[in-house]
């Protein structure tokens, strides 16, 4: 072997060694990154799911009547009726959204875990809260402490160290 190749032979295994370094020195400094990553990545998944919950809350609600003294929702061209206090009405259970027939029966109504419509534990999501609270709104949407023809529901979901998903729906005595 002459001398010119083995200076060559040197110069390819300092360059191999100094590739190796870089790509080591990279790799440790990308894996913070990466971690952080897959956190957001989970934690956006944990809101998703938090807010497929809520929505799913949200349109239980939405399938009850006006008031106890509102016939069904779906018979068309029924008329406006006074509203009444907000909550479960007499032979309804706070706790057992089975027994609601109205929109403001809601109010207050928490479970945890989540519960499908027939009251059965959803699973899979028994970390998770979901809760619902039903106001009176003036026309300017503000919070009234009358009765009005507004009731504006908000449903909301959590799960432990994740971020509050609160879905709100306007309801109007038509």
């Amino acid at each position: 072997m002459t001398a010119s190749a083995r200076r060559s032979a040197g110069y390819m295994l300092i360059e191999a060694s100094a590739a190796y370094v870089l790509v080591v020195f990279a790799i440790v400094t990308l894996i913070p990154v990466l971690r952080l990553a897959i956190k957001a990545n989970h934690r956006s998944e944990e809101t998703f799911r938090a807010s497929e919950l809520a929505f799913e809350l949200l349109e239980e609600v939405q399938l009850r009547r006006w008031d106890s003294k509102t016939p069904s929702r779906l018979r068309p061209g029924y008329g406006v009726y006074p509203p009444s206090a907000l909550g479960a009405d007499s032979g309804e259970t706070a706790t057992d959204k089975t027994t609601f027939d109205d929109i403001d029966d809601f109010n207050g109504y928490s479970e945890s875990p989540p519960k499908d419509p027939v009251g059965n534990s959803i699973s899979g999501f028994g970390t998770y809260t979901r809760s619902v609270s039903v106001a009176y709104v003036d026309s300017s949407f503000n919070v009234s402490a009358s009765t009005t023809n507004l009731k504006l529901v908000t449903a909301c979901a959590t799960k432990p160290a994740v971020t509050q998903v609160c879905l709100q729906w306007l309801a109007a005595n038509h």
